[in-house]
Formats: C-alpha cells, sequence, structure tokens
C-alpha cells in the first residue's frame, strides 16, 4: 500500500512546483544558487540573508525552493523537506504570494502525511483547497482534496475516503486532468480487510468517472 500511495503523493507535489508568475531582477542561476542556500544554513542565517537581499524574495525563488523540497520528499527526507515548505511557505506570506502559500500547504500536507500526523496533513490539505479555491485554481485544488481522501483512507474512516475520493476524482473530471489510471494502483497489493474495501472502491468510482485528457 505504501509504494502507489507514494506515488500518488509525490505526483501531487511535482506537478506544484511550475505555478507563479515570472519575476524579474536576479538571473535563474543566482535564485537557484540563493535558493540552496538557504536550504541549507539554519534559521538565523537565512534571516540574516534573506534581510541583506529582500529583491531575492521572489516568486521564482519560492519556485525554486518548492523543487527543492520537492527532491528531499522524494529521497523519504521528510524533516529537511518539512523545513523547506515551511520556509518556502514564509517567503510566500512575506511576498503577499498566495499561490505560494497554498502550493507550500499542499506540500505540507503531504509530508505530514507520511510523517503519520494525519490531523496536521488534514489541516494543511484543507488549508491549501481553501486558498486554491480563492484563487479559482481548481486543478490544485483538487490536488488537495484528493490528499484529504488519501488520509482518510489512512485512517481507515472507509466511508469520508470513499466520499472525498468520488468529491475530488468529478473535480479532475471537470479539469480534464487523466488521473483514473493512477488511481487503479490503489486496487492492488495486500493490506487489512478495511484498505482492501477502500481500494476496491476507489476502483470502483474510477470506472464511473474515467478520466482521459
Amino acid at each position: 500500500m505504501q509504494r502507489p500511495i507514494f506515488f500518488l503523493l509525490s505526483l501531487v507535489l511535482v506537478c506544484c512546483t511550475c505555478v507563479g508568475q515570472q519575476s524579474v531582477g536576479p538571473t535563474s542561476r543566482e535564485i537557484a544558487d540563493f535558493a540552496f542556500e538557504l536550504s541549507i544554513y539554519p534559521a538565523d542565517r537565512r534571516a540574516e540573508m534573506m534581510a541583506a537581499h529582500p529583491e531575492r524574495l521572489t516568486v521564482a525563488l519560492r519556485r525554486e525552493l518548492i523543487a527543492l523540497g520537492n527532491v528531499r520528499f522524494t529521497a523519504s527526507e521528510y524533516a529537511k523537506a518539512l523545513d523547506i515548505y515551511q520556509l518556502a511557505e514564509k517567503i510566500s506570506e512575506q511576498i503577499g504570494d498566495k499561490e505560494g502559500i497554498a502550493t507550500a500547504r499542499l506540500n505540507l500536507g503531504s509530508v505530514y502525511f507520511f510523517q503519520g500526523n494525519y490531523e496536521l496533513a488534514l489541516d494543511h490539505y484543507r488549508k491549501g483547497e481553501t486558498l486554491f479555491l480563492s484563487l479559482n485554481n481548481r486543478f490544485e485544488a483538487a490536488r488537495c482534496h484528493f490528499g484529504i481522501a488519501l488520509t482518510y483512507q489512512a485512517q481507515l474512516k472507509q466511508t469520508d475516503a470513499l466520499k472525498t475520493f468520488e468529491e475530488a476524482l468529478k473535480e479532475f473530471q471537470a479539469v480534464g486532468h487523466m488521473i483514473s489510471d493512477v488511481l487503479d494502483g490503489l486496487a492492488a497489493g495486500d493490506s487489512s480487510a478495511a484498505e482492501q474495501k477502500v481500494k476496491a472502491g476507489v476502483a470502483e468510482l474510477c470506472a464511473r468517472f474515467p478520466i482521459y485528457g
């Protein structure tokens, strides 16, 4: 069960790295280097660097940090990914980048999911979804809703999981996203009877709501 869930949440994360407007100012190389330095230094050093270079606190920097966090996440370095995503959230809040705040919260939800902190995962997915909806970004909001469904599944809340999966599938279908073939992976593998019940329900939902772009 862990492997398909990891793939699904990784898919949610990776697709959120390229959101946001283009920035002007520092070169892309300078931004990438600055993001990397911020990601490896402690909080006090980061604060000094950010204060010394306010012109580098941009949407482009946030995107670089999200990408760095994704690298850590896919390597199962959850504590480091958490730290980088929280930094991206802080910078996004500082520069008024609502898309960045929502993206960071979505990704933080996935880290908390894999750390087994399901209540914090739900809280961040819900906050991300609310903000994406306020921005009329239904695609990313659907990703958050899908994360909520996966969390309910992990908590063995079968009724809530199936209901939320169905809602997420409808949203993905509405924006023309092809995800049903990925969701079919949830029906494979051995696990508890309760999880099998949820996975069988998800497979049925995929058949009822096929999404072919």
